[in-house]
């Protein structure tokens, strides 16, 4: 299955990319797998993607799915676009 990341400002310039494409196992899948796969496709993602400790929140990266804010056990199937969009933090 291949799923397609669309990635904004610092994910971005770490990839090299606005857009990558994930191959995954045909079968369920999760935005987890996604986000793992890309971490290993791209080790400088790695650390930027990883959980904050003390804050609240899976991933410091809001991660979309179409028009939907998704956590990781969120579905994804061939053809799904994802979007990682750096988390807005303030008040």
């Amino acid at each position: 299955m291949e799923v397609e990341v669309r990635l904004f400002a610092p994910y971005k310039a770490v990839a090299g990319k606005e857009k990558v494409s994930i191959i995954l196992p045909a079968g369920a899948a999760t935005v987890d797998d996604v986000l793992a796969e890309l971490q290993r496709s791209y080790p400088g993602l790695r650390e930027m993607l990883a959980p904050v400790p003390g804050r609240s929140g899976w991933c410091p990266a809001a991660v979309l799915v179409g028009d939907l804010l998704v956590e990781k056990e969120h579905p994804v199937r061939d053809g799904t676009v994802v979007c990682l969009v750096p988390a807005i933090v303030g008040g």
